[in-house]
């Protein structure tokens, strides 16, 4: 479903990779109306008139070329016309499939590509986000530097769609088995990657840090308090535990000067 996603929001790199030349005007979500019930992975209808079938293929499916056939046919049957076939292959296992039909007469043949052939480099250089994305499927001999590169580009995206990008790197970079790569690389870039934004985590950890100000302010006030007037009475440490850090701080600046603990406290209006 996310190489799905990614291939309708950007595929031209792709398909021009694959030698199609012609841009998809729209993509057409298509059920076989037959027994098997089988639904196309992507089925997009081409600027110049032509149909485009896209299959995403993870195993080496000795049976393949088959359902390719199948696939034409009942395109053919509902559309009366014969789609253009590509599988992309995105599995980690070498490639083994054949990319045709030939027996008993019939001879039929669709494009296979192996997505690691796909130039990294180029992916990498698109204003596209979701080509940058599929660059982590390809053959690099510098897989730490294209994921600090693709997660460069996801943290110019708005909040939003960042977290949506990068829930998405971290899918396909599982598919490769180095998620834990990309978690690594991600932490190391706090400046590009503010965990605020996260509509879970920021409110919290918001919370957090002025909860963590407030009582790190009363614990200074305190310790000022004690320094300069020794054991505190009860009513002061009721005072010093319900201010806020702004008060802790105006408080903690009068204790510098006070002659007694009445004079930091008393003045305050909290005893």
């Amino acid at each position: 479903m996310t190489l799905k996603a990614l291939l309708l929001e950007s595929s031209s790199m792709i398909l021009r990779h694959a030698g199609v030349n012609s841009p998809v005007a729209r993509w057409r979500n298509v059920e076989l109306p037959r027994v098997q019930n089988r639904r196309l992975d992507l089925l997009a209808e081409l600027e110049n008139g032509d149909l485009l079938h896209i299959e995403l293929q993870t195993t080496n499916d000795p049976k393949m070329p088959l359902r390719m056939l199948e696939y034409a046919m009942g395109v053919w049957r509902m559309e009366a016309r014969i789609p253009r076939q590509l599988v992309l292959y995105v599995g980690n296992e070498k490639l083994r499939m054949t990319d045709r039909v030939e027996a008993m007469g019939i001879r039929f043949r669709y494009d296979l590509l192996d997505v690691r052939d796909l130039d990294c480099e180029a992916l990498l250089e698109s204003d596209a986000v979701s080509d940058n994305i599929l660059a982590v499927l390809t053959r690099t001999n510098d897989r730490i530097g294209t994921i600090r590169r693709i997660l460069g580009k996801i943290s110019r995206l708005a909040p939003g769609r960042r977290e949506d990008a990068v829930r998405k790197l971290l899918i396909l970079s599982g598919m490769r088995g180095f998620e834990t790569v990309v978690i690594e690389e991600r932490i190391r870039m706090p400046v590009t990657f503010d965990i605020m934004d996260n509509k879970v985590l920021g409110p919290a950890i918001r919370q957090g840090i002025a909860q963590g100000i407030e009582q790190g302010s009363r614990e200074v006030l305190h310790a000022l308090l004690r320094k300069r007037f020794g054991a505190l009475p009860e009513w002061a440490e009721r005072t010093v535990a319900t201010c806020t850090s702004d008060q802790a701080l105006e408080l903690a600046l009068r204790t510098l000067d006070a002659p007694t603990i009445e004079k930091v406290l008393g003045a305050s209006g909290n005893n």
